[in-house]
């Protein structure tokens, strides 16, 4: 009975459909989840005859709508959706991109723009990635032959989620618009994965008036992060699509590892014949793990081991870093390979920003302070500035106030907790974030002098936009930071707290000494502009790129070795990465490697090896292989050297739960020229996508391969080494 009532009561309020409403929308849903889309379409617009306000099924037909192919329809149910529930964040974004798949750009930008000022929480970044949008009716555009292309995948990808610029994004902002400034018809910029509209092995060429308008804003005195947002969508919905291949040079301006800039991403140039340059800021997280977070170390090695495998050259933002590149390369026994550096500027991005004051700081505007500009992070070794203070405090030294600029970084809770339990030396430290170039221009232009005592670095830039407005710097005397401060900069020791007591207190009490430091840097520094840097740099590439493109060799499997297509649950170091050749197996047929191994894209897929024995000589080929799907009714063939040496239905194939011995398949073959072998694995029967959350099509899963001499002691060295791999 109170069941009946809570019905009734749900029913009075529009809450519970009744008998037909109700068996019209299960019939939708049961429609749209087998993909019977037409059908969907139509037992939603019969639902909403019956139940106009649902706004949750205006979204449902609108779905059903633009799988049956009809966008515009589409858009017209999400736009009746966004009427009942204005404040709806999932209508807006699906309107946004059925307008983005029916070629509406200009209202899908001004619907974000709309929507992100009024509060709703909108995704840009992934709403410019709308690749649904045509991609095959977008063709392809051919580049003439010659063309130096940049990828500026990383700072696109950075402001989509930061009005303000930083380091590294800093950098390629910078050496663009020299090579915009310079007009060459053999330049350009691209995106790649993430944020282009492109296919798997496409890229998308960015109009260099959209990436210009870009730079201007993100670099202006007055960041509105709305209209930056909004020349952003315009900079990645109108790129074209090209393919990059022979006869062009590719060069990776910002990080390798991340942000849609990753090997995996470059590696279809390089395949079709493109050379690759990369510029490498620093081996931090190799070489000083301690002070970065484990994914980013990771991530790090695993690009940067993939990369010595295929670029062709690289270059360097310091001389130290270029050396550190150099031991690397060689402590690894690995191809050595030519290397340049193009030092950084010490001027900020604009030459004509002008000086602002962070509101934030008002208190401070006629104040003496000191200024610390970095990330506040475990290796910027803030704390040591913090300690030296209260040292002179105790020796009773009036200091000035203590200025951190810079976002709230990793590994920085011991400094939180001193500022915390000293109430941040008595109001004298201050930490502000967020500033543009001319509230930053103020910052250094005002501070008395600057500190940067970071324990490492690749180049940084704070010292030589220290010294560009005539301001003393104190600084670490370690790795790349001399190359930048040279003789203008007072130097200490960023483990020996003394050193910085004494030189922090010479800065402070005697004015005589700072202002002739000031007097040196006016006198004698000449700053390093943007311009200097982008004319070293396109110097560079010429000269390097004139070799011929690197032939990428397959990644070698000794005899007798058994390797996971899959990364090690637990890594102490880091320099592993450098001689596994996992992920260079299963590059170009296989999706992104998980924890178990990789899916085969599709229904085929080719793994090739070398392997050190020599041509014609007999082999056993050993792979560990699963199914994502036992009830399948194809069949699985294996070829060896392109000769059939066995055929499984994929019935019979392991899951993925099975031990890898029980998915152990042996075949045999022989070595062909230069010690390759090739393994080619074939369905018979279509490949559909794995699940309505997952729009991947894979039905076949490689977790391992291996390879043994037929007739040869190598045989019971790979069970030997099948043993030790699986345990690790």
């Amino acid at each position: 009975m109170r069941r009946n009532m809570v019905k009734r009561i749900l029913r009075q309020l529009g809450l519970l459909p009744r008998g037909r409403a109700a068996r019209l929308r299960r019939e939708g849903n049961l429609n749209r989840d087998a993909g019977r889309w037409s059908q969907a379409v139509e037992t939603y617009r019969l639902y909403l005859q019956l139940k106009p306000q649902d706004s949750g099924v205006w979204v449902q037909h609108g779905h059903a709508l633009n799988e049956a192919g009809f966008p515009k329809d589409a858009a017209d149910s999400y736009r009746e959706a966004i009427r009942l529930a204005p404040s709806s964040s999932d209508a807006h974004n699906h309107l946004v991109r059925s307008l983005i798949r029916s070629g509406d750009e200009t209202s899908a930008i001004h619907l974000i723009l709309d929507a992100l000022s009024r509060g709703l929480s909108l995704d840009s970044s992934s709403l410019a990635n709308s690749t649904e949008r045509n991609q095959t009716s977008v063709p392809s555009l051919t580049l003439p032959t010659g063309m130096t292309l940049y990828s500026l995948q990383d700072m696109i990808g950075y402001l989509h989620h930061h009005a303000t610029l930083s380091g590294i994004q800093r950098v390629q902002a910078g050496i663009a618009r020299y090579l915009i400034e310079q007009a060459s018809d053999q330049t350009g910029f691209l995106l790649s994965g993430a944020l282009g509209r492109v296919g798997p092995e496409q890229f998308a060429l960015i109009g260099k008036p959209e990436l210009a308008a870009v730079i201007e804003h993100a670099t202006s005195d007055n960041v509105d992060p709305l209209v930056l947002q909004g020349l952003l969508l315009r900079c990645t919905l109108s790129a074209q699509p090209v393919v990059v291949g022979r006869g062009h040079t590719l060069i990776v301006l910002g990080a390798f590892w991340a942000l849609g800039s990753t090997p995996k991403t470059l590696w279809p140039a390089k395949r079709a014949g493109a050379k690759i340059g990369v510029y490498v800021y620093d081996l931090i997280p190799l070489t000083h793990p301690q002070f970065c977070v484990p994914e980013l170390t990771r991530d790090f090695c695993r690009s940067l081991s993939q990369m010595l495998e295929f670029a062709d050259f690289f270059l360097t933002i310091s001389e130290y870093t270029r050396l550190a590149l150099c031991d690397l390369i060689v402590a690894e026994g690995l191809a050595l390979l030519p290397t340049a550096t193009v030092p950084l500027a010490h001027k900020l991005t604009r030459d004509d920003t002008g000086i602002g004051w962070p509101a934030s700081l008002a208190d401070l505007t006629d104040t003496p302070f000191v200024a610390y500009v970095s990330t506040v992070e475990g290796r910027k070794n803030h704390i040591y500035v913090v300690r030296v203070w209260q040292y002179l405090i105790q020796e009773g030294v009036e200091v000035p106030h203590l200025v951190f600029v810079g976002r709230k970084g990793w590994r920085n809770d011991s400094l939180y907790r001193l500022l915390e339990e000293t109430a941040y030396l008595d109001g004298k430290v201050h930490v502000v974030h967020d500033l543009d170039d001319a509230e930053l221009n103020g910052i250094y232009a005002k501070a008395r002098f600057t500190v940067f005592t970071s324990f490492v670095e690749g180049w940084g830039l704070p010292v030589g936009e220290s010294l560009m407005h005539g301001t003393p710097c104190v600084a670490s005397n370690t790795s790349s930071i001399p190359e930048v401060g040279e003789f203008f900069v007072d130097y200490v020791d960023p483990n020996d707290i003394g050193t910085g007591v004494a030189v922090v207190r010479r800065m402070i009490t005697q004015p005589d000494y700072l202002q002739s430091r000031r007097e040196l840097i006016q006198e004698r520094f000449r700053p390093r502009s943007w311009d200097d840097v982008g004319q070293a740099f396109v110097h560079q590439v010429d000269t390097l790129s004139t070799a011929p493109a690197r032939v990428a060799m397959a990644p070698l499997i000794a005899p007798g070795n058994f390797v996971l297509t899959s990364p090690p649950s637990h890594l102490e170091d880091p320099t592993w990465y450098f001689s596994d050749v996992s992920e260079s197996l299963v590059r170009d047929d296989f999706y992104d490697v998980e924890q178990f191994g990789a899916w085969m894209k599709g229904q085929k897929g080719i793994v090739r090896f070398r392997s050190d024995v020599r041509q014609g000589t007999p082999v056993l080929v050993y792979l560990s292989i699963c199914t994502s799907d036992p009830s399948s009714l194809v069949s699985l063939t294996v070829r060896v050297n392109g000769r059939d040496v066995g055929r499984k239905p994929v019935a019979t194939l392991p899951t993925l739960g099975a031990d890898i011995h029980d998915s152990l398949l042996r075949f045999e073959g022989h070595v062909e020229a230069e010690g390759v072998v090739s393994v080619e694995l074939e369905l018979d029967g279509p490949v559909t996508q794995h699940s309505l959350s997952d729009p991947r099509q894979f039905l076949i899963g490689l977790r391992g391969i291996g390879v043994a001499e037929l007739d040869g002691p190598t045989r019971s060295d790979f069970l030997e080494s099948i043993l030790l791999t699986v345990r690790r």
